[in-house]
Formats: structure tokens, sequence, C-alpha cells
């Protein structure tokens, strides 16, 4: 977001921009488009716009007019519509909420609710994917005079009524444009309500303040209903869930991982992490590794090491210096990069562990991108002799001072981080420096290897692996 808008994509050359000429805006998302992937959400100026951009780079606009500003937005896919949560002030400057359901294809307005009489605030939409082609929405409403959550499940479909069929008063009907909404129940709980988030399809789960939720929906009355709850010690800022592992981002507490017992219908502390963290974002990448990003610019890789009992382990950690308010995780099928995985593996566990390797994105609070990706044992260990080499090298080594060790260990000492802006250098340096920085690699190698390996490497093995990962990531 900035005073221009922007287009990030990558590129043989890797990330590149292009200025696509809209107004300054206040969010935006990608939209599903079944005939375009390149379909954004654009809110600004209390409207919502969604913006097809061409192969050609032209625009093609479409602007729903909404009350009040935005604040979220759900798309569902089984029936297409958008559900959009925005704010209003009254006139006597209370703020509230209202939530309109439209068509995204010709902006019509199915269903339209205000809760300007408490002036209450919606502060999560999210979907409940209860099956494979069934989902609810939920829709949490915050009453900051009673300090109370009430989340609403409901469920939307299209429908066809023949003649006049009686509706009670539970269920919406909008018989112009062939629409339901029937609210399935609602669960009241104390505080506000920050976090949902879909368990097993048959669980829910809700967080409020330092209380974790488990709702479930009831066999007999068919409502949700609360199935069981958790107290932590800190305020809960992310849920993110793997299979039946829950990860709870908290204020203090850095992350927990909780389990869920299938027999007994129970969340059950497992691990945490050993070192307080101030948690700002965190993405899951398998059920016993997470990625976690706090308020403060660094960045850390948890894991559930069996050796390990109560405590998370550490698999890396640095310095970024901004805040990663987001990762995105992208698979990397059918890469080139797939032969230095295959190859570099040294045991069957790593082979299992990169079979379907990924980049991890993260995007900072001033708009910087990283990337990430994880590697097979055998190139972190070149590649960590090669950074050395290249570190105290004249041509490569950093310029005043500026010490990428001493940079990325700010907060605490880092470890198993590769820099991989600074081996792209080895590409722009003069063949003979080329030459001197691999031979020195040979001597170290040998010797780290108590001279055991008598392969010696040359410069267009380094070139090509380090041209292909700039490349393809």
């Amino acid at each position: 977001m900035a005073e221009n808008t922007y287009k990030l994509y990558l590129n043989e050359f890797g990330i590149a921009i292009a200025n696509i000429l809209l107004p300054k805006i206040d969010n935006i998302t990608h939209y599903y488009h079944p005939e375009s992937k390149n379909v954004y959400l654009i809110d600004y100026n209390n409207s919502i716009q969604i913006i097809n951009i061409d192969k050609f780079k032209n625009r093609h606009v479409k602007e729903f007019s909404i009350s009040g500003t935005p604040k979220h937005i759900l798309y569902d896919k089984t029936t297409k519509t958008l559900v959009i949560s925005s704010d209003n002030r009254s006139i006597t400057n209370n703020i509230y909420s209202e939530i309109n359901i439209i068509n995204p294809f010709t902006g019509k307005v199915y269903f339209s609710e205000s809760y300007n009489d408490k002036y209450e605030i919606c502060t999560q939409l999210a979907e409940w994917n209860i099956k494979d082609d069934k989902s609810y929405i939920c829709i949490s409403i915050w009453n900051s005079n009673i300090n109370e959550s009430c989340v609403s499940v409901y469920n939307l479909k299209k429908t066809k009524l023949k003649n006049k069929e009686f509706i009670d008063e539970e269920l919406k009907m909008n018989s112009n444009n062939q629409m339901l909404l029937k609210k399935k129940g609602e669960i009241k709980i104390p505080g506000k309500a920050s976090c949902i988030h879909t368990l097993l399809k048959k669980y829910l789960l809700i967080s409020s303040d330092k209380t974790l939720y488990l709702i479930k929906i009831n066999s007999s009355t068919k409502t949700p209903i609360i199935s069981n709850s958790i107290k932590t010690r800190w305020k809960i800022t992310t849920l993110n869930v793997y299979e039946n592992y829950i990860y709870v981002g908290q204020v203090n507490e850095s992350v927990s991982l909780y389990e869920f017992n299938h027999l007994k219908k129970v969340l059950k502390f497992k691990k945490s992490d050993e070192i307080s963290k101030l948690v700002g974002s965190c993405l899951v990448t398998s059920k016993d590794s997470i990625y976690v990003a706090d308020r403060y610019g660094s960045v850390f890789g948890l894991s559930n090491k069996e050796g390990k009992r109560y405590s998370l382990h550490e698999d890396f950690n640095f310095f970024f210096g901004e805040p990663v308010m987001k990762f995105i995780q992208k698979d990397l099928e059918n890469n080139q990069l797939n032969t230095y995985f295959n190859t570099g593996c040294t045991s069957e566990e790593e082979v299992r562990n990169y079979k379907n390797f990924s980049i991890i994105y993260g995007l900072s609070i001033l708009g910087a991108i990283i990337k990430i990706i994880q590697i097979p044992d055998l190139l972190y260990k070149q590649f960590m002799i090669l950074q050395l080499i290249m570190g105290m090298h004249k041509s490569s080594k950093p310029l005043l001072g500026n010490d990428f060790d001493k940079y990325i260990s700010k907060n605490r000492i880092s470890h198993n981080v590769i820099n991989g802006d600074m081996l792209k250098q080895f590409l722009l340096l003069d063949q003979s420096e080329q030459i001197e920085i691999v031979n020195t690699f040979n001597e170290l190698w040998k010797s780290q290897n108590d001279n055991k390996i008598n392969i010696e490497y040359n410069v267009e093995y380094f070139w090509k692996i380090i041209y292909d990962f700039d490349k393809s990531l």
C-alpha cells in the first residue's frame, strides 16, 4: 500500500514491479475469478472495486459502493458471494459495523444488516469448512459496553422455493435473487474474539483474550455449542492449525503447541517455545514445523522434535530489521531445483522432508519481501563455507563495516542462516576471483571433513547452483 499502486510479480530475473496507475488504496487482496488470475479486490473511498488486469496490463474495473469503511472481506466459494464488514460512525460519533452479502459479478446486495442499535463492531469473518462441499459463515460481533462477543454461524446457499413455503424467523430469504441465509446458532463469550479457525472440519476454534474455545455442532439441536476450553497465561494473538495440532501465539509466551485428542475431544498442552517473544505472525509449514515473526523484526523457525519433551526446538533465527506482518507459502513443484534437493539429501528423512519443498515469502510492514527456503544439510554446509570466504574476500566483503552476521544477530545470536544476497555476488565476480574463492573453499572443505573427501569442486559447479537458485526463487 502506497500513494501509487504497484503490482509485484516474479519473472526469470527475480521480483519485478509495475505501476498500474490506481488511486491510493486502503486495503487490497487477491480474489478468485474463473476467467483470470490477475483479479484483485480494492478498498478505497468507501467502495469495493474488482479490478482485472489483463495480459496487456489494461485494467477493467467494477466498483460497488459500501456504507462506511470496509474492514473484513470473506469470499464464499460455494455461493460465489462476498461477505463484507464495514465500520460506520453515528451522529454521536460512535462506531458500529454493517454486514453486507453481495454478488461480486453484478454488485447486487443479497442481505444487509446494521449493528447501530448497540454500537457493536465486527471483529472477525471466517469460514467453517465442515465438509468438502459445505461450509458455514462465522461472524463475530463485539459489544464494547459489556465486553462480550457473539459469534453467529450462518448457512448461506442458493435455493429455489416452490410457490410460497413457510419461512421461520431465523431464516432470511431474498426471493428475487434466490439466496437463503439461515442462522444455525450463536456462541456468546466474554471479551473480544480475536481469532477464528477451523479444526478437522467438525470443530471450530475461537480465541478471546486468554481463552481458547472449542466449538462443535450439537447432534441433537444442530446448533453450535462450546465443547471444551483452555486458559493461557497471556493474550492470544494468532491461531494456526495443522490436522490435530494447534499452534497458539501469545503476547509474551511466543508459540505454544496443543494437541486435540480425538477420543476425549479435548485440547491438551504439549510444548512451548523456550524464549519469550511478542508474536506478530505465524505460518505452519507442516505438522511439526512453524515459522514465527515477532514485533521487533526477528524471524524464527520452530519445530516439534521428539527429543524435547516440553520445549519446541528452534531450527533457525535471524534479525530482519522490519516486523514481518504476513507469511505466504508457495509450492515449488517441477522446479529446476529438484536436482539439488534430490542429490543433496544425506538421509531418508531428508528425502521425505524435501519431497514437496516450498518457498516462504515474508511481507514486512515497510513493504520489503524476503524469500526463505529450507535446503539439505550438504548444501547448507557448502554454502556456509562459501559465505565465510566471500565475507572476507576483498571483492565481496561487506563495505563500511556492515557485517551481515552482526546485523542478523542484533537481538540474539543467529544460527542456520545463509545470506542469499551475498552468495549472489559470486556471479558478478571476475573469473580469476571466482577461481581464488573456489580454491580456498576446496582447502577448507577437505579440512572440515578430515581430508576424507577427495572431490574438488570447480567454478562451474557453484556458478550453476547459485544461478539456478537465484533464477528459480
